[in-house]
């Protein structure tokens, strides 16, 4: 599939994956020293919920839009970021380089990386003057080799394709492969779209690297309609107790989605030791 953030801001499973990715780096940030969190295809950082490609597939409504008044617990975290950029009306959604930017801390710092020249001028427009930022046009994949491990040695590689090329999955694959070699104690997460049957098995054969590896997968509608169902998020790595923060994200998601036919399951390929 071909997955443009300019059509799918604000979506359901934008809201379920930026939902994970605030819980994963709160949960680094409960340590003081500071963290690294590479954005391998990062966009161009925040998108208009009226312009003509968001109103063209109208995803926002059964996305963000639904989710936006439920102020449960567990969605607080999240939910404050999208208000802290609609004071007055929900109209733009931030991309994850505008919500990881708006959470890091003093030392903490981002790399986001955008193959596209529009999109990475317009997130290096975003984030003008910000020292703890570097925007970087190039492959997403690639990044993974030239920037890890950070200097910090603590942080986060979150992979976010676009999934226009029919190998995708394959290529996050070897990169994570890569990246876990040469930063083993790094936390990654590889998030991926649900279309009908999750795919994400072919993924599982392809690690070779044994770290301990959370999947987590969310659907907003039933495997059997047509379309985006829902989407996934491997996390290698994941955080001490991040598994509690997930379930509370999904159960908070289900009641907005059940009369869709909503579900979400948890499966450890590699449990902690």
């Amino acid at each position: 599939m071909n997955y443009r953030h300019e059509f799918h801001a604000g979506n359901h499973s934008e809201v379920f994956k930026h939902a994970l990715l605030c819980a994963l780096i709160d949960r680094l940030q409960l340590k003081p020293k500071p963290i690294c969190v590479i954005d391998t295809h990062a966009g161009s950082g925040l998108y208009d919920l009226d312009s003509s490609e968001a109103a063209r597939t109208g995803e926002a409504d059964r996305g963000i839009r639904l989710v936006y008044p439920k102020r449960t617990r567990a969605l607080q975290r999240y939910l404050g970021i999208v208000e802290h950029f609609n004071p007055d009306r929900l109209k733009l959604y931030p991309g994850s380089p505008a919500i990881i930017r708006h959470l890091l801390r003093d030392d903490d710092r981002l790399v986001a990386c955008e193959s596209e020249a529009g999109p990475a001028a317009r997130l290096k427009e975003l984030v003008e003057g910000d020292s703890r930022v570097a925007v970087h046009q190039r492959d997403g994949f690639a990044a993974v080799h030239a920037f890890v491990p950070p200097k910090e040695r603590r942080g986060l590689v979150f992979l976010d394709p676009p999934f226009e090329n029919p190998n995708e999955l394959a290529l996050a694959a070897e990169a994570l492969n890569a990246g876990i070699r040469k930063w083993p104690t790094g936390v990654y997460a590889l998030w991926y779209p649900i279309k009908g049957r999750s795919q994400i098995a072919h993924v599982k054969k392809l690690i070779s690297e044994d770290v301990p590896t959370l999947c987590v997968e969310f659907l907003a509608y039933a495997k059997s309609q047509e379309g985006l169902t829902g989407s996934g998020v491997v996390i290698f790595n994941p955080p001490w107790q991040y598994e509690k923060d997930v379930h509370a994200i999904c159960k908070a998601l289900l009641p907005i989605f059940e009369e869709s036919g909503s579900g979400y399951s948890t499966e450890w390929w590699v449990r902690p030791r």
